[in-house]
């Protein structure tokens, strides 16, 4: 149980910073 809750978490976290990170990159783009 706890395994699985952890592996979601995660997997949502992995998730959250790829999304942030491509938000990021496109700001640092629409800068330049």
């Amino acid at each position: 149980m706890f395994k699985e809750l952890f592996f979601v978490k995660e997997k949502i976290l992995s998730l959250f910073n790829q999304t942030r990170t491509s938000t990021m990159v496109e700001v640092l783009y629409s800068l330049i």
